[in-house]
């Protein structure tokens, strides 16, 4: 073999050995939206990729839990939520009579306490401000029934180690 083909072969074993080494690599990378809890002025509970609800600077009592909408503003003053399948139920504002100051935001209109399914297969963000309304689309879209969880002990959890209720079996850690 003259120098040329030995340049040739080698050249094509090492772009061989380059590409298998990045396929592989791609398949070991874990998609870590469900595990990510937070940063250093912020934390978050992962809802349905891409949604998640987050607080920045929760050292702070007056911050409150935000979830952001892709079609609308969002809302603010999270308090507790739910994930069936591909429904995000989120509850906001003042969820008690204890707090009288607390209110959110339900399609730009300040409120006391809002109501909101995403359905992320269809793309749709909705909010409601009765509890009335929200039941009746859920009864007339044939919606689950959200069982509640309180967003500040998701957040807890989450920080010891667990995993939201909701997280998809093939992202759970080890597996």
């Amino acid at each position: 073999m003259d120098k040329r083909q030995i340049i040739v072969v080698s050249l094509l074993i090492v772009v061989c050995g380059c590409w298998n080494t990045s396929k592989q690599n791609k398949e070991k990378k874990q998609d870590d939206f469900y595990t990510t809890t937070g940063g250093w002025d912020w934390i978050r509970v992962p809802l349905l990729k891409p949604y998640d609800v987050r607080k920045t600077d929760p050292e702070i009592e007056a911050n409150s839990w935000t979830i952001k909408f892709y079609t609308s503003l969002g809302t603010y003053n999270v308090k507790q939520v739910d994930v069936k399948d591909s429904i995000i139920f989120v509850l906001s504002g003042k969820v008690d009579e204890k707090n009288d100051s607390d209110s959110t935001l339900v399609n730009l209109i300040n409120v006391p306490t809002g109501w909101y399914i995403i359905d992320t297969r269809k793309k749709i963000e909705k909010g409601f401000p009765s509890k009335e309304e929200f039941e009746m689309y859920i009864k007339e879209n044939h919606y689950p029934i959200p069982q509640w969880h309180n967003i500040d002990s998701l957040s807890n959890a989450l920080s010891q180690g667990a995993q939201v209720p909701w997280q998809p079996k093939d992202t759970l850690s080890g597996k």
